[in-house]
């Protein structure tokens, strides 16, 4: 199971995330390029755009992630919390100070932050042969460290993963099947 401090560690590590809102009462998915700020995220648009309108003190969801698709490594990290657009001249000025270049062209003066209030994050490692307890990893198939963490509840174990007495603490099913789950 990926820790708080580690998933906020990885999601300082890449430019692009995907930020999920709604909009006119359905969800919308946008990738945008952000700047991790402690615990906030910070990202940059136009003041009349679309996401611009739709997070106003809404509650959003943050994912990042980087994939080597020939190691077949990876991580991935989901944050949840609210959005507000930063109004406040002295914040404003602080942002902008940020290393965050917008890669859209034109005019991108508006900040919206994000405190990430519940984060998880899992990270996958290579192919590997690997006996726990009574399951087998076969050659070829993924390791997964971590587990998804509900706040209070404590690591989800639904249908979809098998339990393994051992660090890697849980599966995707469809890793021993050979299916596709990306």
């Amino acid at each position: 199971m990926l820790s708080r401090e580690e998933c906020l560690t990885l999601l300082s590590t890449t430019p692009i995330g995907r930020i999920v809102f709604t909009d006119r009462a359905l969800p919308a998915v946008q990738p945008v390029n952000f700047h991790l700020d402690g615990r906030f995220i910070v990202i940059r648009t136009s003041i009349g755009s679309k996401l611009a309108a739709a997070t106003r003190q809404a509650v959003v969801a943050f994912e990042a992630d980087e994939f080597n698709p020939e190691l077949r490594t990876g991580w991935s990290v989901t944050a949840v919390g609210h959005a507000r657009a930063v109004t406040d001249p002295t914040e404003i000025n602080r942002l902008a100070a940020l290393p965050l270049i917008t890669w859209a062209p034109g005019s991108r003066d508006h900040y919206i932050v994000i405190e990430a209030e519940q984060v998880s994050g899992r990270r996958i490692v290579g192919p590997a042969t690997q006996r726990s307890g009574s399951t087998t990893l076969t050659q070829g198939a993924t390791r997964v460290l971590g587990v998804d963490e509900h706040p209070g509840l404590g690591p989800v174990r639904g249908s979809d993963h098998e339990v393994a007495d051992s660090p890697t603490r849980c599966r995707p099913a469809w890793l021993a099947t050979g299916q596709d789950a990306w």
